[in-house]
């Protein structure tokens, strides 16, 4: 017996391909990564698989996007130190000469060393606070929110600075113990992650935001290695104040503010709650992250919703498969 599982998650962006497709492959790459340590994945024990979905790449626009996505694959492969163990690829789909947007869909496969920490992506606890792990920047260009304001100009999310290592810090934070529950911030940004964690786990959260259009930034901007963190109030100085270090890394935590956090989770308000019934809520639908089974074959779930793209499944390792490692 043991208490491994193995998590499966998944990154794909194909709005972010209309604007830059290396920095699709990239935040492809980043997002699977992303939800596997997000439930407990190890991050050095990682491996991915590559999904291309392109038109006719005899001719020079689409062979030129599908060779920039191949090379920011090759980057941030090298940047995770994560390999490549299969892939495919489905060419030629044009109608009348046009082609389907080139998609790059990238799927993970990684070990959970301990079950018994998978963590979930809902909300827990009123009075817990939330904190922004990694740094937003104005990144906006192939946005979810330039999309629907049919906005075609802005920078898109490049690699972020050092994720590796954040991964890894993140990774000791939640085999501590101290993160209640953790949500990538991706298509939608610090927004709909919020609102997805909100409504898996039935309250609200109240959030700083800084004014004018630096909230818009704040709130909707896709830039990689992010994530939400619950945490409880007796284990935020121990995560903010960097109790947890790897060589050559800076604090355990790059959480955005101080000990207090950028916000916190709060019952939601009675009169709301009655106008809009949560079954009748058109937001969109939380993740679902399922845990593999624990003592007595009793499985542990998170809220039962449809999985959305991103999101990461934990399942049971069997005894003799002992999962990828890093390269090198």
């Amino acid at each position: 017996h043991h208490n491994k599982a193995f998590a499966l998650s998944n990154g794909i962006n194909p709005l972010l391909g209309k604007r830059d497709p290396y920095a699709m492959a990239v935040s492809a790459v980043d997002e699977a990564v992303r939800n596997a340590v997000a439930v407990g994945a190890d991050p050095d024990r990682i491996a991915i698989l590559d999904n291309f979905c392109w038109g006719n790449p005899t001719l020079p626009d689409r062979l030129g996007t599908l060779v920039r996505t191949c090379q920011g694959c090759y980057d941030a492969a090298m940047e995770y130190r994560t390999p490549f163990i299969s892939g495919k690829d489905s060419l030629f789909n044009e109608f009348n000469g046009k082609p389907i947007p080139g998609t790059l869909l990238i799927s993970a496969i990684a070990i959970v060393p301990e079950m018994e920490r998978a963590t979930t992506a809902h909300l827990k606890q009123p009075g817990n606070r939330l904190y922004l792990l990694g740094e937003t920047r104005p990144e906006l260009g192939g946005s979810l929110m330039h999309h629907l304001l049919d906005i075609e100009d802005g920078t898109a999310p490049q690699m972020p600075p050092a994720p590796l290592n954040r991964y890894r810090l993140l990774h000791q934070a939640i085999r501590a113990g101290w993160v209640q529950s953790a949500h990538d911030c991706s298509e939608g940004g610090v927004a709909v992650a919020l609102a997805e964690m909100a409504l898996g786990g039935r309250l609200g959260a109240s959030v700083d935001l800084p004014g004018g259009d630096a909230a818009a930034v704040a709130l909707f901007a896709e830039s990689n290695g992010r994530l939400l963190l619950e945490v409880r109030p007796e284990d935020a100085g121990a995560l903010v104040h960097g109790q947890l270090h790897q060589p050559g890394s800076g604090p355990a935590a790059e959480a955005r503010g101080d000990e207090e956090g950028v916000g916190g989770a709060q019952e939601p308000h009675p009169a709301r709650a009655r106008a809009r019934p949560p079954r009748r809520c058109s937001a969109p639908r939380p993740r679902s992250t399922r845990a593999a089974r624990g003592p007595g074959g009793r499985r542990r779930r998170g809220p039962a919703s449809r999985p959305r793209a991103g999101g990461a499944t934990t399942r049971r390792a069997g005894p003799g498969w002992r999962g990828p490692t890093a390269p090198g």
